[in-house]
């Protein structure tokens, strides 16, 4: 176990000293595609499933969190979202798929969402990003755990499709 933590620590210094690679030429073009959720970094450590047990990664602690996300070329996009719900003393995995719009900050420094909420509120969010390829990046995003709120690195991987 204390093998798995170094290498999450290892894991985690060795992102936080990447930069974006100027020779990448990015455009908006790049995020299109099919993405999934590979790891879910907290700067601190976290019980996100509230089972007295903590980890530096979502994904690590709770085993029924995930995320898919498809951007398309229109600029829509469906995230389709595992999370736990908590329901008189049960536990369930449920999913939530929600859909709408997306583009690039003018600066490219963050991706904006629009969507329509269950009560047909219009949201809007965006997420500070960074790029780490072609085929990966980051989102930060805060979570809230028993403890309160934390910020996550939310890393994303290109799903390839024969």
């Amino acid at each position: 176990m204390k093998i798995k933590y170094f290498l999450l620590f290892i894991l985690t210094i060795t992102q936080l000293g990447c930069n974006t690679d100027d020779s990448i030429i990015f455009s908006e073009s790049n995020f299109v595609g099919e993405w999934l959720l590979i790891s879910a970094v907290t700067n601190r450590a976290v019980d996100y499933d509230f089972d007295g047990d903590s980890a530096f990664d979502i994904l690590e602690d709770d085993n029924c969190f995930n995320i898919e996300l498809l951007l398309n070329e229109d600029r829509t996009f469906k995230e389709v979202k595992i999370d736990r719900d908590f329901d008189n003393d049960i536990t369930l995995c449920l999913s939530s798929v929600i859909e709408g719009n997306w583009t690039l900050g003018e600066k490219k420094e963050k991706i904006l969402f629009e969507f329509t909420d269950s009560n047909g509120d219009v949201i809007n969010t965006e997420y500070p990003f960074s790029i780490l390829g072609e085929n990966s990046f980051i989102i930060k995003k805060e979570f809230i755990d028993n403890s309160g709120s934390f910020e996550a690195a939310l890393r994303f991987s290109r799903i390839f499709t024969n």
